[in-house]
């Protein structure tokens, strides 16, 4: 193969301006379509959170000043019915994510309050390759082993809100030390939902 046709054989594999103009308009396409998703994204959080704001501040503030618990809105248009109802609202969860003193002293609320039922312990077992049979071992047998491992203590954010909640039907409110101890909030919610039959 001679020069000529090794310059030859590389024009006509290069593209065309014409190819290359379709490349260039599908890439900006999806670069126009990336930018599109992020400001979607953007928009939808912040519509989430004005929604939490009128569903847990506004609307329950609104509802108190009527002395209303609850309305219903009859159909329009396309729009189904909906009821709205203004209930308690309680949330709590000593998350993963806290310094482990403050989860700690979660725990040790807990403890003191008598709801160390709900706190569950996490194993965590770091093994070496080929000894998944070790896996099963329960954790006393662990430092007979000699096998590194370590623990934390967890507990489901639903069950610490059932605690929570049953804390206030027996009329045990918590203080607001005690609920920055578990992570919870307390306050009234106003619920959203369609009307049944619509």
């Amino acid at each position: 193969m001679t020069t000529a046709d090794i310059y030859d054989h590389i024009a006509e594999s290069a593209p065309r301006e014409d190819q290359l103009q379709k490349v260039r308009a599908a890439v900006a396409e999806v670069i126009e379509k990336r930018q599109l998703k992020s400001d979607l994204e953007e928009r939808l959080k912040r519509v989430n959170k004005e929604i939490a704001v009128a569903q847990h501040e506004t609307l329950p503030a609104i509802f108190n000043e009527a002395r209303c618990d609850g309305l219903k809105l009859p159909p329009e248009g396309n729009r189904p019915g909906y009821e709205a109802t203004k209930e308690p609202y309680f949330k709590a969860n000593i998350s993963a994510e806290w310094p482990i003193e403050r989860q700690e002293k979660g725990f040790l609320w807990l403890a003191e309050e008598g709801h160390s039922d709900i706190i569950k312990t996490i194993i965590t077992i770091e093994l070496g390759r080929g000894e998944r049979k070790i896996a099963s071992m329960i954790e006393d047998w662990l430092d007979r082993k000699n096998i590194a491992y370590s623990s934390r203590l967890g507990v489901a954010w639903n069950t610490l809100t059932a605690m929570l909640r049953d804390c206030y039907k027996r009329n045990r409110p918590l203080s607001s030390d005690e609920l920055e101890t578990i992570g919870a909030n307390v306050g009234e919610v106003v619920s959203i939902k369609p009307l049944k039959g619509d």
